[in-house]
């Protein structure tokens, strides 16, 4: 027996490895305003499956990339298309409002819908999704000019609300795809 497996008091020291499973607790009960201007909640996209992605309407780079990418895989999904919405959710909400998510979700595929609200409820929705997302002041004077740090994972919900998988920021479209398909197939 080596050191490591006693104690000071020369007493051999058990120690146990835990696994646990199951499925993390990711997501819940909300209520947003779409980039249509609805007041919309999780039971509004029952039955259909969604890609939860959280950002803001100013990031320069993963924002955009991301809804690109989503956008192809909206366009090959072939027969899946209908059975999921990808959801935009800003962590911006003082910039974000419905008219600026308007004007910033018409550039991408017309399935994927914006999100916001009042702080409140982005902050509620931030903690169901255990999404981080932070204001970084820019070296200017002017207040609304900053960035906002936040995660990039995406979520694959299922169509009663429950967390499925999730989609990192480096996957491709195709490889999404690929796995979207396979847990709707699963699921039938």
């Amino acid at each position: 027996m080596s050191d490591k497996d006693r104690n000071q008091d020369n007493q051999v020291i058990t120690i146990k490895k835990t696994t646990t499973s199951g499925t993390p607790s990711i997501g819940g009960s909300f209520r947003l305003i779409n980039h249509n201007g609805d007041v919309v909640s999780d039971k509004s996209y029952t039955g259909q499956y969604l890609i939860v992605f959280f950002g803001y309407t100013f990031c320069p780079d993963v924002c955009p990339n991301t809804l690109v990418k989503f956008s192809t895989v909206m366009d090959q999904l072939g027969e899946y298309n209908s059975r999921v919405t990808p959801l935009f959710i800003t962590v911006d909400p003082v910039r974000d409002t419905v008219q600026v998510m308007s004007d910033y979700i018409s550039n991408f595929h017309p399935r994927i819908e914006g999100l916001t609200g009042n702080k409140k409820q982005i902050k509620h929705i931030k903690n169901i999704f255990k999404v981080y997302g932070a204001k970084s002041r820019a070296n200017t004077e002017n207040l609304n000019d900053y960035i906002v740090d936040h995660s990039s994972l995406s979520y694959f919900m299922g169509t009663g609300g429950e967390y499925v998988d999730f989609f990192n920021y480096n996957m491709t479209a195709s490889s999404i795809v690929s796995k979207i398909k396979k847990i709707i197939t699963a699921r039938k």
